[in-house]
């Protein structure tokens, strides 16, 4: 029937070559931690060496990294901007995505290249308010704390 609401699962053909080691699903948003190579090594998928970030769906509150300016994915997607990180864990919720990663960086030099890839991902920073400048039906104390997101669009009322 046409405008059929009801979506089916289906087969990710696009995850075959990846052993799958963690998954986490958010409110429209699937996040997988998978290995590189298609050999399994565990009943479930390969537990040590390279991995990578894959996901798809749209986000709540926009981006997690997917290429160009997409803000969705019907189809998994690697997060390259994850690249060279040894991700361990992952957990999505309403609005927010988070990853454990472990630094086992066997060359030397690159533990600094692995500090310097985790300071340019874009995190929530936590801002002290000024006393009294609070949201509109109340006041801030002083040094209470409030969260903001790095030039963040204002959302159209």
């Amino acid at each position: 029937p046409r405008g059929e609401a009801t979506v089916y699962p289906q087969v990710q053909q696009e995850l075959f070559d990846y052993p799958v080691r963690r998954v986490a699903a958010g409110s429209n948003l699937i996040v997988v931690i998978a290995g590189y190579n298609n050999r399994v090594k565990k009943i479930n998928g390969a537990e040590a060496g390279p991995s990578v970030g894959i996901a798809w769906g749209a986000p709540t509150a926009g981006k997690i990294g997917f290429e160009g300016d997409a803000r969705s994915s019907t189809n998994p997607k690697i997060l390259s901007m994850y690249e060279g990180l040894n991700l361990m864990k992952v957990s999505c919720g309403y609005g927010h995505v988070s990853f454990v990663a472990v630094n086992e960086a066997p060359e030397e030099g690159s533990a600094q290249a692995v500090v310097d890839k985790l300071a340019t991902l874009s995190v929530l920073s936590a801002v002290a308010a000024p006393a009294g400048k609070g949201k509109a039906g109340g006041k801030k104390k002083a040094g209470e704390v409030e969260a903001k997101a790095p030039a963040a669009k204002k959302a159209k009322k």
